[in-house]
């Protein structure tokens, strides 16, 4: 990811917090869970801009924020951003080669939930 954001002029950065540990987890899966939310942000941050991860550890979770400084979700597509083939006003509208089918983030939540977690979307945390 982070040859992308170069090549796309866009600053990528992240902190992880040293008392988070993988736990037990499928590398794979939450990998792509990552990938799916950092490739969303950088397709939706323009040039110049910022896409950066951070990482917190609760008493029973861990949470991970992947923000950027792109455009902006509007509050009522939030709740359905997660469903299968769901796609925003915007990102029916972008012209350009990245054209998904809304089912990434779907893909995403079904990792998480198989990990016995609640899945939430939450607008960026101060973390």
């Amino acid at each position: 990811m982070r040859a992308r954001a170069e090549r796309a002029v866009i600053r990528f950065s992240g902190t992880m917090p040293p008392d988070i540990d993988i736990g037990m987890i499928a590398p794979d899966k939450i990998q792509h869970v990552l990938y799916n939310l950092l490739d969303n942000a950088l397709h939706h941050t323009p040039h110049g801009g910022h896409v950066w991860i951070q990482g917190k550890r609760t008493d029973h979770m861990i949470i991970i924020a992947v923000c950027n400084d792109g455009s902006v979700i509007p509050p009522d597509e939030m709740p359905h951003l997660f469903e299968s083939f769901y796609r925003g006003d915007s990102a029916r509208t972008q012209s350009g080669d990245h054209r998904g089918g809304g089912l990434g983030l779907a893909i995403a939540r079904g990792f998480i939930e198989a990990h016995g977690t609640i899945f939430r979307f939450t607008p960026p945390l101060n973390i």
